[in-house]
């Protein structure tokens, strides 16, 4: 049992770290990246100080009901032994991350910083967010497996009883009111840069002003009321899920690709701000969102409501400034919205599916397994990616680099999870180790380290996506127990889940599938900054972070029992922390910004042909009967 004095200098550290160090840091990021940070700011003293004050209200509340209620300080590595759900806690889960939200917004919005606005901020919250699903869900969950969790604000829940009042908040709180000051923001960060000019042409809306003010006020006032109308908390619960869900696609085509993410009414006549009519205008998705609530409502005129919705889809899709664009990212939010329960479990199923499709082909002592299929069509396709963004001269130094980096990766899972059951493991943290000595490599070869830098960032994401199917079949990488409607199950024997974790059948976390989806996600934002012109550096640093996020959370539901844990976390989340930090120093270096070249020649396949049956051989084919290091896949 660990005494007071032995805990105490611990505790100051911790203080000293989260109270001094990490607002330091904040600060002195946001100064030295700010040249790299092209968006315009957002600035307001008036605002910008009644957001830093109600955000310092919220984080004192949360650290006065921990310290009161639960008899301990906001310590994760020191917790309070009491689970607390009075004070500021009966209505927010996480009162403290929500006031430091609010605070680093604040004191951006204040400065007119925007560096903090649009870089520092967000990183903080998500930093925040990570931690709460990557460790303190999950000990909350261990320590207090009993307690009752309702709050006040928070996602209604799936019953059938009426909605109280705060369930009703709590849909214009966590749900309409941040998905208007997001698209406002979509607007405001793309406004500069001609984010509004029509993707289709052709089109010209002839409605008078006054008659596109009145259709995006009925859409909006159509969506906003719906939540008032909702019978039961179970019809609240869909709708806030649904419009998470569906907004969520539309917000994040509105941040990479507003021509297509954005909606709003052009209204020349109208003296409203670009970014204000973005805030008030809806997408079509949204309107049947609200008509379901309405036609549950009013069950005797349920033929009305359709209607309604039908011709106020129409209105707000015609009156938008470049309706084709309007309705295509209507109607992939609308299915994401509707049928995300039966996506997600397509996406179940089909990873299941390639979790027990092993094969393997025997060429005497030499074994092809299939799934290095998919790790060499990845390596050929970001090497495609590469030489199509940096040109031909940068292809062969990509296929030097990208070696290097497969070579650190075999290295560094040798000596973390190197046995006798596996001969030739490969680990991703050993690979961002290589890409140090791939820098080293590229000086001496005359090649610009940024450019490369910046071109690894645009494509990895996808490369190491498709090498989670590698992931999938090979039974590395996979996730802990869970339920049924989460989990896949695998059964082959060629599995590690099979032959290494003993966990044949059981329903596991498919943490592959987890990270191919955010790596996907995290792709995009890299492509974005490449077409917009940011500094290498700043794409690079980019890449480090989101990744170094993604994988705190993947981390802490994945279930191998050879990865260590270190003071309540895994290896691969400490090292997840230090690529978020690492991201954040090289985002403070300033480097030329991203040029893009057109270089696809016959060369540049032939050399990514090269680079994909390299991979290909180096993690698809290796030699069954042989006890050598390195030469056993299994």
């Amino acid at each position: 049992m660990k005494t007071s004095s032995s805990v105490l200098p611990g505790k100051v550290v911790y203080s000293l770290v989260f109270l001094v160090f990490l607002p330091a840091l904040l600060i002195f990021w946001a100064k030295l990246v700010a040249p790299a940070v092209t968006l315009p700011a957002v600035r307001s003293e008036l605002w910008g100080a009644a957001l830093s004050v109600a955000g310092a209200f919220f984080l004192l509340s949360g650290m006065w009901a921990l310290w009161h209620f639960g008899k301990g300080l906001p310590m994760n590595a020191y917790p309070p032994p009491e689970f607390v759900q009075r004070g500021v806690y009966r209505f927010f889960a996480h009162p403290i991350y929500l006031g430091f939200g609010m605070l680093c917004f604040g004191v951006s919005v204040y400065a007119g910083s925007a560096a903090g606005f649009w870089l520092i901020s967000p990183v903080a919250v998500m930093g925040m967010a990570a931690l709460v699903w990557g460790y303190e869900r999950l000990d909350l969950l261990k320590r207090f497996p009993d307690a009752v969790r309702s709050f006040r604000f928070s996602i209604p829940p799936a019953e059938e009883k009426a909605p109280a009042w705060y369930h009703r908040w709590s849909v214009y709180l966590l749900l309409l009111l941040p998905w208007a000051l997001l698209t406002g923001a979509a607007a405001w960060a793309h406004e500069s840069q001609g984010a509004h000019d029509p993707l289709f042409g052709f089109y010209e809306t002839k409605t008078p002003a006054s008659l596109q003010l009145a259709i995006a006020v009925a859409g909006f006032l159509w969506v906003v009321a719906a939540p008032l109308f909702a019978e039961t908390r179970r019809q609240l619960r869909n709708f806030f899920f649904d419009g998470l869900t569906g907004g969520a696609v539309a917000l994040y085509l509105a941040f990479l690709m507003p021509v297509f993410g954005l909606s709003y009414w052009p209204g020349e006549g109208v003296e409203v701000p670009f970014w204000v009519k973005a805030a008030f205008s809806v997408s079509w998705f949204w309107i049947w969102l609200a008509e379901e609530v309405y036609r549950r409502a009013f069950p005797s005129l349920k033929w009305l409501f359709p209607l309604l919705a039908v011709l106020l889809s129409l209105g707000v899709v015609f009156i938008s400034s470049d309706p084709v664009s309007h309705a295509l990212t209507g109607a992939v939010a609308f299915l994401v919205a509707f049928f995300h329960p039966a996506l997600w479990e397509f996406l179940r199923e089909v990873s299941e599916a390639i979790a027990n499709s092993w094969k393997e082909w025997r060429f005497g002592k030499v074994r092809v397994i299939n799934h290095g299929f998919y790790v060499g069509a990845g390596a050929f396709l970001g090497a495609v990616m590469g030489g199509l963004l940096a040109g031909e001269a940068y292809v062969f130094p990509m296929i030097v680099f990208g070696f290097i980096v497969t070579v650190c990766s075999g290295l560094w899972a040798q000596f973390i999870e190197g046995s006798d059951k596996l001969k030739r493991p490969f680990g991703f943290y050993g690979g961002v180790v290589g890409i140090l000595f791939g820098s080293v490599a590229m000086y001496l070869m005359g090649v610009s380290v940024w450019m490369m830098l910046g071109v690894f960032a645009v494509f990895m994401p996808f490369v190491q996506g498709i090498g989670r199917l590698r992931c999938l079949i090979n039974g590395c990488c996979h996730g802990s127990v869970t339920n049924d409607m989460l989990g896949i199950r695998y059964f082959h024997p060629r599995s590690r889940v099979c032959f290494i974790s003993n966990l044949k059948g059981k329903a596991l976390h498919p943490t592959p599938l987890y990270s191919l989806l955010w790596l996907f996600l995290v792709g995009g934002v890299q492509v974005a900054l490449w077409l917009h012109g940011a500094q290498l550096s700043l794409i690079f640093a980019t890449y480090l972070i989101l990744n170094g996020l993604g994988r705190f959370v993947e981390e802490a539901y994945r279930g191998e029992p050879q990865t260590p844990v270190l003071g309540k976390l895994r290896l691969y989340q400490w090292a997840a922390m230090v690529s978020v930090l690492a991201g954040i120093a090289i985002s403070m270096l300033h480097s030329p910004v991203a040029v893009q070249e057109d270089g696809l020649t016959w060369r540049t396949f032939a050399w990514a042909a090269l680079m994909g049956g390299v991979v290909l051989f180096v993690m698809g084919i290796d030699f069954p009967e042989s006890e050598r290091r390195f030469s056993r896949l299994t």
